[in-house]
């Protein structure tokens, strides 16, 4: 029985894909940049859809906006914030937005009920 026990514990299942879970914590980390405030984009339920802080501004102006921040520092972090009932489309073009301009760290919350 003991012989059983030790050569059923040795093989386990190891994973085959290695998984990158979001961490739960928003505690900064060292080195992580902690100091720069992050790029706030708030995407609303109705038009006007795209806001830069509390400034409205087009699909075209957002995209050119990404573009120069994202020239001036490189390692940009973007927050998009999403209205719960803001069309999935304009969420959409916000993160291929972010990915033509080459924004590196994009996170992406919902408010609202």
């Amino acid at each position: 029985m003991l012989t059983f026990l030790l050569v059923s514990t040795t093989y386990r299942n190891q994973p085959a894909v290695k998984l990158a879970l979001p961490e739960v914590s928003d505690a900064p980390k060292e080195g992580g940049g902690a100091d720069k405030m992050p790029f706030i984009v708030t995407i609303a339920a109705s038009d006007p859809a795209y806001f830069i802080g509390t400034r409205a501004v087009t699909e075209d102006k957002l995209s050119q906006e990404l573009r120069s921040a994202v020239a001036g520092d490189a390692d940009l972090r973007l927050v998009l914030s999403a209205d719960r009932n803001a069309p999935w489309e304009k969420v959409a073009r916000a993160l291929q937005m972010a990915r033509n301009a080459q924004v590196k760290h994009v996170r992406a919350f919902t408010k609202g009920k």
